[in-house]
């Protein structure tokens, strides 16, 4: 019974100590579980305590246990690109007819949205994203290859500003790209003034507090933030080979 006991106290005490663990590290990792799969987890650690610390002590650490493990990865196979093309073909049937410009609302990091719009002239956008493609016939080109075959069925005649699918998460980039180039206006719901793209100010920002990613990000004259995409990754790994972000 008594070892029962001790093994129950050293169990409880494991999960309290993941639980703090997790409040105090988990901006060390990429992608961190949530509170709800963290208290499973910590169920689990109090359960079978030995195992734990037995992974943590092999790996040199307890970083991995914060991570968040995706439950299903695709097989990237020609099934896959062929269903991922009959999707993107189904949401062009249903997009509306494009006009002469298109607006972009734009996003920070994670696709949460920011109170700037971008308006492009369709004449201009058009070939600056075939330029984007580049011959290029990956599953990471699939979005921007989708986006041109809608561009092209455009109406010119149509004087409106279509706003674009949000499926279209990687057209972030392309906007960034564009207004770098000289090309558009971004209208500052913060500010209430339309700005043309020369007096958006461009910024690197570091990895520091965004988990191992360099942060590109766009800001109106008045420094509210128009846009934010994630564009360069980099980590370190320790001598057990252990994946580290800074």
């Amino acid at each position: 019974m008594a070892i029962l006991t001790a093994y129950a106290a050293i169990g409880l005490f494991t999960a309290l100590l993941y639980g703090v663990y997790w409040l105090r590290c988990k901006h060390k990792v990429e992608k961190p579980v949530a509170p709800d799969e963290m208290l499973m987890r910590a169920l689990v650690h109090a359960l079978i305590w030995p195992v734990s610390y037995w992974i943590m002590m092999r790996d040199g650490g307890a970083l991995h246990f914060l991570n968040k493990v995706e439950s299903f990865t695709p097989k990237l196979d020609d099934a896959y690109f062929a269903r991922r093309a009959r999707e993107w073909q189904d949401l062009i049937a249903n997009l509306p007819v494009y006009g002469s410009h298109l607006v972009y609302e734009g996003t920070d990091i994670f696709s949460d949205p920011l109170p700037a719009k971008f308006i492009f002239d369709s004449d201009i956008l058009t070939p600056y994203v075939f330029d984007a493609i580049g011959g290029n016939n990956t599953e990471q080109y699939c979005q921007e290859r989708v986006l041109y075959q809608w561009l092209v069925g455009r109406d010119h005649l149509l004087q409106v500003c279509t706003p674009i699918n949000s499926a279209f998460d990687r057209f972030e980039y392309i906007a960034a790209e564009m207004i770098k180039s000289g090309h558009g206006e971004v209208y500052c719901q913060e500010c209430l003034e339309v700005y043309t793209a020369n007096n958006i100010r461009c910024a690197t920002e570091g990895a520091t507090g965004s988990k191992g990613w360099i942060l590109a990000a766009l800001y109106c004259p008045k420094q509210h933030l128009l846009l934010r995409s994630m564009v360069m990754h980099f980590s370190y790994k320790n001598k057990r080979g252990q994946s580290h972000f800074k």
